[in-house]
């Protein structure tokens, strides 16, 4: 329901983006990409705006290093252009 709430007032960024990454749709990793005990889809992080034109969004779940995550959430990055 808060997301609803959100919604009515402001805009998703991943849903009015010119582009988006095509890996980006979970934003949860749960300190473990390869598990089975949640789904890699996941959004539990979101971006709103209401007044600027998004030109990208993308979600960051690339790693560097097998298995070594900094947070159990992938960042999300907007590009974002003022009116």
């Amino acid at each position: 329901p808060v997301y609803e709430t959100l919604i009515k007032q402001w805009k998703d960024t991943r849903n009015i983006a010119k582009n988006i990454n095509e890996k980006s749709e979970g934003t949860f990793n749960g300190w473990n990409q390869h598990t089975d005990s949640f789904d890699t889809n996941s959004r539990i992080d979101y971006i709103f705006t209401n007044l600027m034109q998004v030109k990208t969004y993308c979600v960051l779940n690339d790693r560097f290093q097998p298995d070594a995550f900094p947070s159990d959430h992938f960042p999300v990055i907007v590009k974002l252009r003022l009116p």
